[in-house]
């Protein structure tokens, strides 16, 4: 940030849960300083009664222990989870209090229906990745030719997903995608490492992306989706149940739904700029390293942030406004116009009929912070890596 010299300014740090840091700075002209702080934990205590006794506890999606358990817990809201196999998922949202223990006594209930068991609502990879089911619907995908910030390639036209499929509530992190390719380096932007274990992956081709699906699928068992075709590697047809990547109608379904009747143009909703911190974007953090950046808007983080860094959307998935943009499953194409088809579970052009033979890329990034490309209709393509273009993975229910 830029302070005016000779002046003490007041800096204050904070995160619920935690205590607040305050520290005070005098700058000499053209002076720079580092200020580094940690925050003190304001803790509570939580205890889970748990039956059965051998159940995993997750908080926040991170493994606790089993069964009967006794937590120390910042006092901000934590998401608990509790598993077992043949059992159905228990989840809820708890606040820790100082200096006021809870008690929680919970029993799992059976699953006694043969198609729930067949079909859990989430499940994670050998890997760890946690991914959740969604249902799909009918939409109309793209923009109206009246948005403000459209771009040609956004037609709009009518899609029904029929498939159930399941996506990745977080990005692929570098910690992920280092299991399956060990030399890879995220790289940096003027700086500013982008290679953190917790970061999204970064600067891999959509290859790479499709290569670490085929990979993960061997992993677990499954079918392959990809495979290699005249030095390319290209999309099975029927689509297998293996992991893949979202196909862009399954993006925009995942990004934009925010209940039956609701779509957002924006993940924080449908007007310009955002008037809260909703998620990773070019902001006033990186004015001296990008421009445009998004006036009055702070997220915190000059480049990549942690996945799951801001709340999470309608259907639990994170990051799907920001952060990275996101390979997609789909070669790029040109929507069909004033089109009275229904389009089912489209997967995009084969290969040599698409536009430049080019894969979509959806979503905004940490490197935008302007109108047009922080919608959630927005569309770019490419093939080659970048900086601010990552991935999560898929897969169809059956």
């Amino acid at each position: 940030m830029r302070l005016n010299p000779n002046t003490e300014h007041s800096i204050s740090l904070s995160k619920p849960g935690f205590r607040s840091n305050q520290q005070t700075v005098t700058l000499k002209p053209g002076e720079q300083q580092n200020i580094t702080a940690t925050l003190e934990a304001i803790l509570g205590t939580v205890i889970l009664n748990v039956e059965p006794t051998d159940s995993e506890v997750f908080i926040n999606g991170k493994f606790v222990g089993n069964g009967n358990v006794k937590l120390s817990l910042p006092s901000a809201s934590q998401r608990l989870e509790i598993r077992k196999s043949g059992y159905e998922v228990y989840e809820k949202m708890i606040s820790p209090k100082p200096n006021a223990p809870q008690i929680y006594d919970i029993s799992l209930s059976r699953i006694t229906s043969t198609a729930n068991v067949s079909k859990p609502n989430t499940f994670r990879t050998s890997e760890g990745h946690e991914l959740k089911l969604i249902f799909g619907g009918k939409f109309s995908m793209g923009s109206s030719r009246r948005e403000q910030g459209r771009r040609s390639n956004e037609a709009l036209h009518s899609v029904e997903l029929v498939r159930p499929f399941y996506v990745s509530v977080y990005e692929i992190t570098n910690q992920q995608f280092l299991a399956f390719k060990n030399t890879h380096n995220s790289g940096s932007y003027k700086g500013h490492s982008l290679s953190t274990a917790d970061l999204p992956v970064t600067n891999i081709s959509w290859e790479d992306a499709a290569m670490y699906c085929n990979w993960l699928s061997e992993k677990d068992g499954l079918t392959k989706v990809y495979r290699e075709e005249n030095g390319a590697l290209v999309a099975k047809n029927p689509l297998p149940t293996g992991y893949r990547l979202l196909t862009e109608s399954e993006w925009e379904w995942a990004a934009r739904i925010q209940s039956s009747t609701s779509m957002n143009r924006y993940e924080w909703g449908v007007n310009f700029p955002p008037t809260q911190v909703t998620g990773n974007y070019a902001d006033q953090s990186a004015v001296d390293l990008l421009d445009p950046v998004i006036s009055d808007y702070n997220d915190g983080y000059i480049t990549t942030s942690p996945v799951g860094s801001f709340k999470a959307n309608y259907f639990g998935i994170y990051d799907m406004g920001g952060n990275v943009a996101e390979w997609c499953h789909d070669y790029h194409s040109f929507y069909p116009s004033l089109s009275d088809e229904v389009f089912t579970d489209p997967t995009g052009p084969v290969l040599g009929q698409a536009i430049d033979n080019k894969h979509v890329i959806r979503g905004a990034s940490w490197m935008r912070g302007d109108l047009s490309s922080t919608r959630l209709s927005y569309r770019d393509r490419d093939n080659s890596k970048r900086i601010d273009v990552g991935f999560r993975i898929a897969k169809y229910l059956d």
